[in-house]
């Protein structure tokens, strides 16, 4: 089937027009990979280098105007890509090497910052999402020993470990996100079990029983980036690569339907919020050489309303986003990286460009993977980390 352009207008009022979008700058290097939005307060997960070119975890809860900021970090590197409820505050699964290999502390921001418990194995243990459950919270992530597998880990809610097991090929295979639909879980990321890396999705029910895993994808590289709940059905997005070009996927697992957009060279889809409208994409991409932020709105029935890049003259990307904030990286308007994050609300024409959408039909597989389930036993880790709180003057990118 032919390509559709779609032709989007400069100032289209929709939805989730732009308002405050506030940049956190230091003259270390800032990221920002995840967020929660709690309806009154706002998590922030993200990232600072050291003095030794290492990095430690940037945790944030942003509450009532107040923005309280804290580095975490241990003579390792500190990685951390979600953030989710706990109490009154936010919990974020901090991967941390500082003991050679991949461990997960799990860290909880609320009046201060408290270290609940580190859990690791003699593998490396790599966590790259946690979803609260009306029994505790599922974090997923990856295993490796020789090569990857998924990790799948259940924990009540005072994080002790309650189950834990690995899903796998004799290929690789690693999970970025998870998701409840009634009693079925389901978990994405990505395979490479026929040499060129598709998209993985696994579903279980609430003991941690597989019942299917799959894959979904083309000739070239694909991944699943972010699985959830929208329009009443199990939606993940991700992309889908040909001949060096990558396109936005989105695949519902529930369903068995794809739908695939063309906006750059490098298209890449990291989260999908449902809207009034339809729905939101969040992600990146790249357009005449430059890597930009990307938002892309669709309509119920997935045809293009309209799109915008984020950015400036450098690097950036929305990598995540939850309610009615984003956050992400851009290396656009100062010396260095910087975190930002915010909620649409008005025009913002400094930083946010319409740009055109084009709808393609391309044809992908599915298939059933040959995968084993394996109890993972974790155990509880001694370590030292230390933290600090960190100040920042926030500047709203939005004001011209």
């Amino acid at each position: 089937m032919p390509l559709i352009r779609v032709l989007l207008s400069v100032l289209l009022v929709w939805g989730d027009a732009f308002s405050q979008i506030l940049l956190l700058s230091s003259p270390e290097n800032e990221g920002g990979f995840g967020i929660k939005d709690l309806k009154g307060g706002v998590c922030v997960a993200g990232r600072r280098e050291t003095e030794k070119g290492l990095y430690d975890a940037l945790l944030g809860y942003v509450k009532g105007g107040g923005l309280s900021f804290y580095l975490w970090g241990t003579a390792g590197d500190e990685m951390v890509y979600s953030a989710e409820s706990f109490g009154g505050g936010c919990l974020f699964p901090v991967v941390t090497t500082s003991r050679g290999d991949m461990d997960v502390a799990f860290v909880v921001l609320e009046d201060n910052i408290r270290t609940i418990r580190v859990l690791g194995s003699e593998f490396d243990d790599m966590v790259w999402s946690v979803r609260r459950t009306d029994r505790g919270y599922i974090a997923v992530g990856g295993v490796r020993r020789r090569d990857w597998d998924v990790w799948v880990l259940f924990l009540d809610r005072e994080l002790n470990p309650v189950a834990s097991f690995r899903i796998g090929t004799p290929a690789e295979e690693y999970a970025y996100s998870v998701v409840l639909k009634g009693e079925r879980i389901y978990v994405v990321g990505r395979t490479n079990f026929r040499g060129n890396w598709d998209g993985f999705v696994a579903v279980l029910d609430m003991a941690g029983s597989l019942l299917k895993a799959e894959f979904v994808g083309s000739a070239g590289k694909d991944y699943l980036r972010y699985v959830g709940l929208v329009g009443g059905g199990v939606v993940a997005v991700g992309r889908t690569e040909l001949e060096g070009d990558s396109d936005l996927l989105i695949f519902s697992p529930d369903r068995g339907m794809w739908w695939v957009y063309d906006i750059g060279t490098f298209d890449y889809g990291r989260v999908i919020l449902e809207r009034p409208y339809g729905y939101l994409i969040l992600g990146e991409t790249e357009v005449d050489g430059n890597r930009d932020g990307l938002l892309v709105a669709l309509r119920k029935d997935m045809e293009p309303l309209r799109a915008y890049l984020f950015g400036g003259d450098g690097t950036e990307s929305i990598r995540h986003g939850d309610g009615t904030t984003l956050i992400g990286y851009t290396y656009s308007f100062s010396l260095s990286g910087d975190i930002f994050f915010g909620k649409p609300k008005r025009a913002c024409g400094r930083v946010f460009r319409p740009v055109p959408v084009l709808r393609s039909e391309r044809s992908l597989v599915r298939g059933e993977l040959p995968v084993k389930v394996r109890e993972h036993p974790v155990g509880e880790v001694s370590l030292k980390p230390a933290s600090r709180r960190v100040y920042y003057t926030p500047l709203d990118l939005c004001q011209e």
